[in-house]
């Protein structure tokens, strides 16, 4: 499949969303969850970060499902395409399931199944390429897993204990991973706070204290970006 061939999906993508409901919204968040831990060759958080992908799809018609397949299905073609060379059979492989599913040759349910076996196989190709980061990259992560928790750590800081540019380290961070470090730093707080909920004696606002934000309300901004809900909706979820 060409450039030009991926170029007509979106637009087709983009036509239908013309034509979708007012009260519709493509989680394109989610998608972007899905995407980013795909290119850190993250299997398990990929998984998860799909099924809220089509958890947020609850209350849509049949046409609007479609639009959200069809995106997705747009997003992993282009996922494949990024990587080397040597996988080109594998990547062969899942454009071509991507692309049946986009040309509406499998229902809803069968294109879910897809869905999950793309990840998995996009996951697969990923991790090795994961492992082969370079120094600064490895270093970047290090550093925000550790200091995280400082209120006033931020993509600046990063760069000063890396003896390096905060927009420097930052470049290297976006070109490697595919994901800026002021997401990446969200996404770690965000999987913190998710691991202090367990803990039902903690308040939100101690929760997110913890984890490098001034109160319960810069929590949820932060939350709700990078989750698709609110940490009182996710608490509730896994109490469940």
């Amino acid at each position: 499949m060409s450039d030009d061939a991926v170029s007509k999906q979106s637009a087709d993508v983009i036509q239908l969303l013309a034509h979708a409901s007012d009260s519709f919204c493509y989680p394109l968040v989610a998608e972007n969850n899905v995407s980013g831990y795909i290119s850190n060759g993250y299997y398990v958080q990929a998984k998860y970060a799909l099924k809220q992908f089509f958890d947020s799809s609850a209350s849509c018609t049949e046409s609007e499902m479609k639009i959200l397949i069809m995106g997705l299905m747009v997003r992993f073609i282009k996922l494949a395409y990024e990587l080397p060379g040597s996988h080109r059979q594998a990547r062969n492989e899942i454009v071509l399931r991507a692309s049946a599913v986009f040309d509406a040759k499998a229902n809803i349910e069968r294109a879910k199944e897809v869905a999950g076996e793309i990840v998995n196989m996009l996951c697969t190709m990923r991790e090795p390429l994961a492992n082969q980061l370079p120094a600064l990259v490895v270093k970047t992560k290090r550093v925000v897993e550790r200091y995280h928790g400082d209120p006033n750590f931020n993509v600046s800081m990063v760069g000063e204990k890396l003896g390096v540019s905060g927009y420097y380290a930052s470049k290297s961070f976006k070109k490697h991973l595919g994901v800026s470090l002021f997401d990446y730093i969200c996404r770690v707080r965000v999987e913190s706070a998710k691991r202090l909920m367990l803990d039902s004696r903690l308040s939100l606002n101690a929760i997110a204290r913890r984890v490098g934000l001034n109160d319960a309300r810069a929590l949820n901004t932060v939350f709700k970006k990078v989750v698709g809900m609110t940490p009182s909706s996710y608490r509730a979820l896994i109490k469940q």
